[in-house]
């Protein structure tokens, strides 16, 4: 809903159509009406960044509209408007949230105090999320989700990577994003910090994981323990032409943000061992 409003406010002010915007990211947007957010979800992060996520229909990628402009100039907060949302939304919408703050946190654009939140989201997301899920009425682990989710926003900023990559890429069959990110994430997360280790430490220390654990390991295990499918075998993803995927995956712009972007052979390498997994 929230993304729906930013649409609104920029066709309000702007004219035209959503399309007019989403699918043609060189027109400029000077302007939008002012936003108030009041997220009924903990995932997208909406209410603090810059994109407008729109999906033309169910076997399309989505595509966004991206300005300064939509970010709100107000975000409400409030747990209360979250615990009807059932365990599965809730489970789906806050990995997404998870993976707003690692991939940001990991991207190779240097804004120290969006780092910092970053970490701190995910720090507070991995110690709400069961809960928020489990027990669906519990103000506080809402509460600690809604932060996450916030954090997220501001951690995309900064931009994403390989993650959201292969999400945006396979957006195509219905399925929900924030699961595709999750599946993203233990897609690509050990690679990515092979090459990273004082990130590694950190990142590893925010998720409550051991020095000798791997990270995308944890968050498999996070998913599954929340009831979620880590591969895109177990998430029924149906691929007629593997090669066309692979291909997509690595011309992503959202690469563009890793510190060592996935090479086309390390992209065909991680898609196939999904799929068949």
């Amino acid at each position: 809903m929230l993304d729906t409003a930013k649409c609104i406010a920029v066709v309000a002010r702007c004219g035209g159509s959503t399309a007019d915007y989403a699918l043609n990211p060189e027109k400029q947007i000077p302007s939008a009406v002012p936003i108030i957010a009041i997220p009924t979800t903990a995932g997208t992060g909406s209410e603090a960044d810059i994109f407008a996520g729109v999906h033309p229909d169910s076997e399309s990628a989505g595509v966004a509209i991206v300005s300064h402009h939509i970010i709100p100039q107000v975000a409400i907060l409030d747990a209360e408007m979250t615990v009807t949302l059932p365990p599965k939304g809730t489970a789906a919408t806050g990995i997404d949230a998870l993976s707003h703050c690692i991939e940001g946190y990991l991207s190779k654009e240097d804004v120290p105090l969006a780092k910092l939140i970053a970490l701190d989201g995910v720090r507070r997301g991995m110690k709400s999320i069961r809960r928020a899920v489990s027990h669906g009425s519990d103000i506080a682990a809402r509460s600690e989700m809604l932060v996450t989710a916030y954090s997220g926003g501001v951690a995309m900023s900064m931009g994403t990577g390989p993650a959201h990559a292969i999400a945006l890429t396979c957006s195509d069959q219905g399925f929900p994003h924030g699961i595709l990110s999750g599946i993203g994430i233990v897609m690509t997360l050990d690679r990515v910090l092979s090459r990273l280790p004082a990130q590694k430490a950190a990142l590893g220390e925010a998720m409550g994981l051991q020095p000798s654990e791997a990270p995308g390991l944890g968050f498999a295990q996070l998913m599954r323990d929340l009831g979620l499918p880590v591969t895109l075998a177990e998430l029924g993803y149906i691929v007629e032409d593997i090669e066309a995927l692979v291909q997509g995956v690595h011309a992503h712009f959202l690469n563009s943000f890793a510190y060592y972007p996935p090479d086309l052979s390390t992209c065909r390498e991680i898609i196939r061992s999904s799929l068949s997994e």
